[in-house]
């Protein structure tokens, strides 16, 4: 996620981040950057208002207290919430926000299908897919152009001209 929109969700959510409270963490994990797309910004600010909501509720004192999200990533083509302390309430509301997902554009907001990309799964929307898909193309067009040429273990002439079938012994 750009810098800008993070600290926008850092800043007015700063009670449910680690790095916006003053004590000392027990565990290493901080939630230092939201590492999913900008599609996902107004998911994840609707999933903390819940949460902020439910940890202001009467009786949830200790609770706010100790309650942070350790991590909050993109995986499997879904967004995923990771936190300390919280109830199952909370725990339903970060589950809904997961399930909301895997139906938007983690790059545009739009609406997106969850569908593997080069090897990785990714919720995307059609034209997102298809910018995703020049991408790829042209990265492997790059490497076919840089290693082209370059043999490893594949018959060559020798300088008799003759086929040498060998492997390169330098490898």
């Amino acid at each position: 996620m750009k810098k800008s929109l993070e600290e926008k969700i850092f800043k007015r959510f700063s009670s449910l981040f680690l790095n916006g409270k003053d004590i000392e963490p027990k565990t290493p994990h901080i939630c230092l950057s939201l590492d999913v797309g900008n599609g996902w910004y107004r998911l994840i600010w609707e999933m903390c208002e819940k949460v902020e909501k439910e940890l202001n509720r009467e009786g949830n004192a200790k609770l706010k207290e100790k309650f942070f999200f350790s991590q909050i990533k993109e995986k499997f083509g879904a967004l995923r919430s990771y936190f300390n302390c919280g109830n199952k309430i909370i725990f339903d509301i970060t589950l809904e926000a997961e399930k909301n997902s895997s139906k938007i554009c983690e790059y545009c907001g739009e609406k997106g299908t969850s569908q593997k990309i080069g090897g990785w799964i990714k919720t995307l929307c059609k034209n997102c897919r298809k910018e995703k898909e020049k991408k790829q193309e042209r990265r492997l067009d790059e490497y076919v152009k840089e290693y082209k040429g370059k043999s490893r273990g594949v018959a060559t002439e020798s300088s008799e001209g003759n086929k040498d079938n060998s492997i390169n012994k330098n490898m």
